[in-house]
């Protein structure tokens, strides 16, 4: 290989992109950064260091601007990291910098509409079906007479709450799919021309300087490579996330969460006494994590603390003894004594501007003028310089601060410490096993306010990084499920610190939370969709049926409110449904297989399969709407061809029968699914070919 060629992001993508899309790449570092609307032009520093486990270019410009270029590759996988980082070396200010895009890739001699471009929508937050969350985007790239297509963050800057921050492009016989590892606003963008398509992907920046000395760490891209078809491109995402991306659990891959909580249908509305009850229940049922939502510290309102949660945010360090008299560690034990793991929510990056963080501790949180923290909403933030975002039926056009609120800043170290020890001490106090880690307000406004070059951004998302490695480091047995008033920040940066991920807060109608925890489940691992069943205070037996769990099964399963006022039939019929839940749950980690369309229309139901690698097993999972058609033939796919499998069915009890894995062309397997209803069946191999 020439030193030109090794310094070019293509030389090593081989053996990773299909050969379609390498052949047609073309050379270059793969990168741009611009000043004053024009691209840096960059001089090799060196020749690239090849080493065992990665790659080092290094790069100069003439102002003194240097950067490095790390490449890790996982030919297992078919995957490269990419992380550029800045560095000013000069005795002066860098220049200041604009357009950040840590992806550019250019391909030229391509068959245009061989290109195909697939999407998921964020986890936002619609009573609609379908919904838009996580619903699946799929289009052809047709002609270059055209506006790019481009996904990208909600402006209120939470990375997922317009579109989830994955892109899959698609050729004949294989695709990437591109992601970038960053908790902020961004870009992905794909312009079609006569032969080809260029493909970037951007964070914001407007005029931002460098000091002497210092450096700047980009996003880091993942490219995931494959061959096949769209579904072996989400399965090979999903395979690498859930083996190298998203951390395990006591030293062992996780597995499905099976959990209570507290908010959704009580609210702030309890106190020891009521939660206990609930773990009696809880442990009833089966469950595995016992989990107190917002409200378990002071202030959220006169008389007893069961006001609005958000005004407490910031007393961390202050338990409400009003529902606690003697603290949460009376609860603990009693969680503890029934055989399940307590848990904990945390809205760590917020307060209230009457709490006693924002008040002890003004220098944590970002500086920004009176008026700004009391004004209701900001109407704007910028995306890229000169760029207005694009509005979209799926996302939150308008991102404020809301009322009354600081933005903890996260790249001020004792802020950064401070969070680990009062975090890490209410885990060894209480012995607890699950972090909710909230983030119920967008960044943007209070970053734009702030610095509106958006260094403060890479700033606090470093800072956040480094509280959550530690803590995921020191507690290997503690569950960090990430939250942002849903799944609005459900990216890399997030899931390579996390165990769950709660991915949207609509929990009450069935078909939606299918419908989304499946669509989730095309392109990421589902043991991280978490959904729960919700049961208002008092409500009793009315609204949970079997078709309620199963539409919550395609994912992690939690149960939220008062599932004490369940009655000892309805306990005995959950619990019997979460034992199923507790035997197929592993297949969740597996390979997905949507056997029908994704739902475009109110009456659409869904199938789908989780299939084990080596097609051995399988659960598959079918939903119709009550005034939808009856489920066509499905196709099952991923298992072994011509073996012989059971098919049984663990809800009904019904006797299993046997069939025979056939051919994609052959006449499938016919579900008797009844309108407004949900079936699972369980494959088990039981004959080879």
């Amino acid at each position: 290989m020439q030193t030109g060629q090794a310094m070019s992001l293509r030389s090593h993508l081989t053996g990773l992109l299909p050969d379609v899309l390498l052949a047609a790449l073309a050379e270059g570092p793969g990168w741009l950064v611009h000043t004053d609307g024009a691209a840096l032009t960059w001089e090799p520093d060196g020749a690239p260091e090849i080493g065992d486990e990665a790659v080092v270019l290094r790069w100069r410009h003439e102002s003194g601007l240097h950067a490095t270029q790390r490449i890790v590759r996982m030919p297992t996988h078919r995957t490269a990291t990419v992380q550029v980082t800045l560095a000013q070396q000069d005795t002066t200010d860098s220049l200041p910098l604009s357009a950040i895009q840590p992806l550019v890739l250019l391909w030229s001699g391509l068959e245009l509409t061989s290109l195909r471009l697939r999407t998921l929508g964020g986890g936002v937050t619609h009573g609609s079906y379908p919904p838009s969350a996580y619903r699946e985007r799929e289009v052809v790239l047709r002609s270059s007479i055209s506006d790019p297509f481009i996904i990208e963050s909600a402006p209120d800057g939470r990375s997922s709450n317009r579109d989830l921050p994955f892109l899959q492009l698609h050729a004949e016989g294989g695709g990437v799919i591109t992601a970038l590892e960053w908790s902020g606003p961004w870009y992905q963008e794909v312009r079609a021309h006569p032969t080809g398509a260029m493909l970037w992907a951007g964070v914001p920046g407007d005029e931002l300087v460098l000091a002497p000395g210092e450096t700047l760490a980009l996003p880091a891209v993942h490219l995931i490579g494959y061959t096949g078809d769209m579904t072996a491109g989400g399965n090979a995402c999903r395979r690498y996330l859930y083996d190298v991306v998203c951390p395990g659990l006591g030293g062992k891959p996780v597995l499905p969460t099976l959990s209570y909580d507290s908010f959704f249908g009580v609210a702030t509305d309890f106190d020891e006494t009521f939660l206990r009850r609930q773990v009696d229940r809880a442990a009833e049922l089966g469950l595995e994590y016992f989990v107190v939502d917002a409200g378990w510290y002071d202030g959220c309102g006169p008389p007893d603390g069961r006001g609005p949660f958000r005004l407490g945010v910031g007393n961390w360090e202050h338990v409400d003894t009003r529902k606690f008299p003697q603290g949460l560690e009376s609860l603990a034990a009693y969680v503890a004594a029934k055989g399940l793991a307590l848990g904990l929510w945390f809205d760590i990056e917020r307060a209230h501007v009457t709490s006693r963080w924002a008040n002890e501790h003004p220098d944590w949180y970002l500086r920004v003028d009176e008026d700004f923290i009391h004004r209701q909403h900001v109407t704007a933030a910028v995306i890229e310089p000169g760029r207005t975002p694009v509005s979209s039926p799926g996302g939150t056009p308008v991102g404020g601060p809301g009322p009354d609120f600081k933005h903890l800043n996260l790249g001020v170290p004792a802020a950064q410490e401070r969070v680990i020890a009062v975090i890490g001490d209410w885990v060894e106090r209480l012995d607890l096993k699950w972090i909710r880690w909230d983030y119920n307000f967008g960044p943007a406004p209070y970053w734009t306010a702030a610095d509106p070059t958006g260094k403060i951004a890479f700033r606090h998302l470093e800072g956040l990084y480094r509280v959550l490695d530690t803590l995921v480091a020191r507690y290997p047995d503690l569950v960090i499920e990430t939250c942002a008033g849903g799944g609005r920040r459900v990216d890399l940066g997030m899931l390579r610190r996390a165990q769950a991920a709660w991915f949207s807060d609509h929990t009450v109608d069935r078909h939606i939370c299918r419908a989304m925890q499946v669509g989730f489940g095309r392109l990421l691992p589902s043991h991280l969709a978490n959904s729960a069943v919700p049961v208002n205070r008092n409500e009793g037996d009315g609204n949970v049926s079997d078709r309620d769990v199963l539409s919550r099964m395609a994912g992690a399963l939690s149960f939220d409110g008062d599932i004490a006022s369940w009655s000892p039939r309805l306990t005995r019929r959950v619990a019997a449904l979460v034992e199923i839940y507790k035997q197929v749950r592993w297949l969740l980690t597996q390979d997905c297989y949507p056997l029908t369309p994704a739902p475009q229309r109110p009456e659409d139901g869904e199938a789908v399969a989780f299939v084990a690698r080596d097609g051995t097993e399988a659960v598959v999972l079918a939903y119709r709407m009550p005034d939808g058609p009856p489920l066509p033939p499905l196709q099952l796919r991923g298992l072994r061809p011509g073996a012989t499998f059971e098919l049984h069915d663990p809800v009904s009890r019904v006797p299993g029968t046997r069939l025979v894995a056939e051919a994609p062309t052959g006449p499938g397997l016919t579900l008797d699914v009844p309108a407004d209803g949900a079936v699972l069946r369980q494959l088990r191999l039981v004959g080879q070919a």
